[in-house]
């Protein structure tokens, strides 16, 4: 089962501060991209389109690890690492509440054939873990989470 996230966390991840997902691609490498990370109540939220490279790695492989920085002090970040559940943003929920905490307005329309899907975790306590993030008092890379 997973463990609740700290307070300091949830701000980070309440704040406007950039997120790293890492995924592993078909040949074990590593693929990372910046995205823009929210929550629904203590579940962790990002969205993306269905085809691009980390939606096709995260259908094939769901284990990630996404970084959540500090935008004031890069040095304050959470590292989280679990396994990613994908839903369907219908009506591109997720994706507005993000545009708008980020932008401050809707998110543009693009060419885009868009299957916007939002990203939910299971995350585990992982042995051998040593970092101690600045942001709170104990080690956090677990945390359990449905969305719909």
């Amino acid at each position: 089962m997973g463990i609740p996230l700290s307070e300091a966390t949830l701000r980070l991840v309440d704040g406007k501060n950039y997120a790293v997902l890492a995924t592993v691609n078909p040949d074990g490498s590593p693929q990372t991209s910046v995205v823009w990370a929210g929550r629904d109540g203590r579940d962790l939220l990002f969205s993306t389109v269905e085809g691009r490279v980390k939606h096709r790695n995260m259908v094939r492989d769901p284990r990630v690890s996404i970084t959540v920085i500090d935008s004031s002090d890069p040095e304050n970040y959470v590292e989280l690492r679990g396994r990613v559940s994908m839903t369907l943003d219908v009506g591109r929920r997720v994706d507005t509440q993000l545009s708008w905490k980020y932008d401050g307005k809707d998110p543009g329309r693009t060419g885009l054939a868009r299957s916007a899907w939002s990203c939910g975790w299971w995350w585990r306590r992982l042995p051998g873990m040593r970092h101690k993030p600045r942001c709170g008092s104990e080690p956090e890379f677990c945390l359990s989470g449905q969305y719909s």
